[in-house]
């Protein structure tokens, strides 16, 4: 592999379309991220509210949310990719 010497203008260019790339892939699986998120942080405040209240052998429930929220992206992204062939055929 070689490397480049680049000048702060090429630099800051380089910069500018790596971060550019990042927001785009973001936007397009942003809601995923998002959900997956929220989906990890109810369950684990829940087994956190569970332990408190000295649940202590229920307080794994909350994780089986978990293999539903695995089914909501299977069906997401099967729907998602449906979207982009039917755009791509037009």
């Amino acid at each position: 592999m070689q490397s480049k010497k680049f000048n702060a203008q090429e630099s800051l260019e380089l910069i500018s379309q790596i971060i550019e790339e990042a927001k785009s892939r973001f936007e397009e699986n942003g809601f995923i991220y998002l959900f997956w998120g929220v989906l990890i942080g109810v369950a684990a405040f829940s087994q956190y509210a569970l332990i408190q209240n000295k649940m202590y052998l229920s307080s794994w429930y909350p994780y089986l949310l978990v293999p539903f929220g695995v089914l909501f992206s299977v069906f997401y992204y099967r729907r998602k990719k449906k979207n982009v062939q039917a755009n791509n055929q037009i």
